[in-house]
């Protein structure tokens, strides 16, 4: 527990009450602090008549601490996304629905702590599986996020390249980001190619991959 004044706890509690209306906060510490190019990034631990969270600030956003166990896992999420997001929409950060995306962002940090460890050719071929398994739930994540809206029919919820291409076209419309959206529309694709070699092709030599 690290120390903190009346005045963060009463910010950091309103913060979480009005996101969440419908929990009471019954306990509130800050428990780690987090810098990251000349930002500090608070983590508050918020026990709530129903379950757990994670508040972590500047900007503030709240995890579910049944999506993120790990207090490092949310924060690792926390900062990608503030690195991730322009600085001009980072208030904004509580409007996005980071939540589905927490199974795929464990399975990736589950395949780079192996990648560490890995020594046979079994242990890559899990790291496969594991890639392969964080694009299907990205996939299947940004279904709730970016429903389809299309009058063409709907793409299974396994077709990882259709739903990667309507992704793109919905986050990245517009001409002036059209070069961008050719690109991240095929890394995807490529990204189950390399899982597959990886996870199907035991002979096949490894060297130099990184997560």
């Amino acid at each position: 527990m690290l120390p903190a004044t009346q005045e963060e706890i009463d910010q950091v509690t309103s913060y979480f009450e009005g996101q969440a209306p419908d929990l009471k906060v019954e306990f509130i510490q800050k428990v780690y602090v987090e810098n990251v190019l000349g930002h500090c990034h608070d983590v508050w631990d918020v026990h709530t008549n129903k379950d757990r969270w994670w508040v972590i600030t500047n900007p503030s956003n709240l995890y579910s601490q049944e999506q993120f166990s790990n207090m490092d896992l949310a924060v690792t999420f926390h900062v990608g996304l503030c690195l991730r997001i322009p600085r001009s929409e980072k208030q904004k950060l509580s409007e996005l629905p980071v939540e589905p995306f927490a199974q795929c962002y464990r399975y990736l940090s589950e395949a780079s702590d192996a990648l560490g460890q890995a020594q046979e050719v079994l242990d890559y071929q899990s790291i496969g599986m594991r890639c392969r398994e964080a694009l299907l739930a990205f996939a299947d994540a940004a279904q709730t996020v970016v429903p389809w809206t299309s009058a063409e029919q709907k793409p299974k919820r396994a077709d990882l390249r259709a739903w990667a291409d309507h992704i793109c076209n919905v986050t990245m419309a517009g001409v002036s980001r059209a070069r961008a959206r050719r690109a991240d529309c095929r890394r995807p694709a490529t990204a189950r190619t390399h899982g597959s070699i990886i996870a199907y092709q035991p002979r096949r030599r490894f060297s130099g991959f990184s997560l």
